[in-house]
């Protein structure tokens, strides 16, 4: 077994007495960890806190007032990394005993006004409004998301049995049954709620046999944003549509985007407007990520510590395989039950990193990209298995991987 670090970052749903929490107790909270000697995490333009860094790692806002997400430092063993999550959590806790962490999103989908509610006046909130993505779907939905270093060699088998077995996974593991559904209908709202949503979650359109590959599948996405901060930083997004600009375009060459300059104070966010001025940029190599940041079932995370521009795409993947920080972020997990069914998902999911090469090779004999991808969409919409899944599924099960899983 490679040494490696292992994070997580999991979404829990902050309640008092039933009620999902506001902007003034989430405040609050903050406040407490600050006079405890915690770091502040505050939005850019509007000073808001999002949340505050501890011993234990950081507890951030994720889409709204009420999920909080919590993020662990990285450790060696998986065993060390939850012990950091209980202890992280168990701090949270300390700061807000009269809340309840809710490990599972049984709450009803919001309305669009709890929605605005429940927002806080940020640049990114800004951005998604007025890019009209219907936000408040989402509310109320969850993620747990395990972070696996990885080794340049291992990269390409990795992500490619990560989405070769994503149908499989996603049945097994989605979790969020909500709103009265046979299945969670998480993932489907994230690919049609997000703009270009076809492209931009679930399977890259290009098969992945590489880094190559995969660096490819960012540089045809429409670009997304540059930031120069952590999380929300202040931002400069482009405009969707048929003529918008590519990653690529942006990468090499130099291409009209939006910056966003300043919020301004509004009693009423769900109207607030923002400052804005159009700028010719070009993306360096360190703004890579950002700018295409895919919402995909796994997705490279990576600082190059390369400032320059990149001529070429070869310059890209030689710059992410010496990157300082190189991880997989897997992103297709509904938040789980409790910590034994989390502990028992990310085992899997551990065990299917370090046996990628291997296993690529026996999954790719069972079944193929355009196959996943459709039985992908099968999973995600119906919940249900496809018949090559079922037979990845039994793979799964006799290399020890889903072991005593059953669907």
């Amino acid at each position: 077994m490679r040494q490696r670090r292992l994070g997580l970052e999991l979404e829990l749903f902050l309640t008092r007495a039933g009620v999902p929490i506001k902007p003034d107790e989430w405040i609050n909270i903050v406040d407490r960890a600050v006079a405890r000697g915690c770091p502040r995490i505050e939005e850019p333009y509007t000073g808001f806190p999002l949340g505050a860094k501890c011993a234990q790692g950081m507890f951030v806002l994720d889409n709204n007032c009420a999920v909080v997400e919590m993020v662990t430092l990285p450790h060696p063993t998986m065993a060390e990394t939850l012990r950091n999550l209980r202890e992280l959590i168990d701090f949270f806790q300390s700061l807000a005993p009269e809340l309840t962490l809710n490990w599972t999103s049984q709450f009803a989908e919001p309305k669009e006004e709890e929605y605005w509610e429940r927002t806080i006046p940020s640049g990114l909130y800004a951005m998604v409004r007025k890019e009209k993505w219907k936000h408040w779907t989402m509310m109320n939905s969850m993620a747990f998301q395990p972070a696996i270093d990885l080794y340049p060699d291992e990269i390409s088998h990795v992500l490619r049995v990560l989405y070769l077995t994503s149908p499989v996974f996603i049945c097994a593991f989605e979790g969020n049954k909500r709103w009265g559904t046979t299945h969670s209908p998480r993932l489907d709202i994230w690919r049609r709620m997000i703009p270009d949503g076809e492209s931009r979650t679930g399977i890259p359109q290009r098969e992945i046999t590489s880094l190559a590959d995969y660096v490819e599948n960012l540089l045809r996405l429409p670009a997304f944003i540059l930031s120069d901060g952590y999380k929300k930083g202040r931002l400069t997004y482009f405009e969707n549509g048929p003529d918008a600009p590519s990653v690529g375009d942006v990468m090499f060459g130099e291409v009209t985007g939006t910056r966003i300059l300043d919020i301004p104070d509004s009693p009423d966010v769900s109207k607030g407007g923002m400052l804005v001025e159009a700028v010719r940029v070009h993306g360096a190599l360190a703004d890579f990520y950002a700018l295409a940041l895919p919402f995909w079932h796994a997705r490279l995370v990576f600082e190059t510590g390369e400032t320059g521009f990149a001529g070429n795409m070869d310059d890209i993947v030689k710059a992410i395989q010496n990157a300082t920080k190189l991880y997989v972020e897997i992103r297709h997990i509904g938040t789980p039950q409790n910590f034994e069914a989390l502990e028992s998902i990310y085992g899997s999911f551990l065990k299917l990193v370090e046996n990628a090469g291997m296993l690529d090779r026996e999954i790719s004999a069972v079944i193929g990209w355009d196959e996943a991808e459709e039985e992908n969409l099968m999973a995600i919409r119906e919940g249900k298995l496809g018949e090559k899944s079922r037979e990845v599924f039994a793979l799964l099960q006799n290399s020890g991987v889903l072991s005593g899983v059953i669907l």
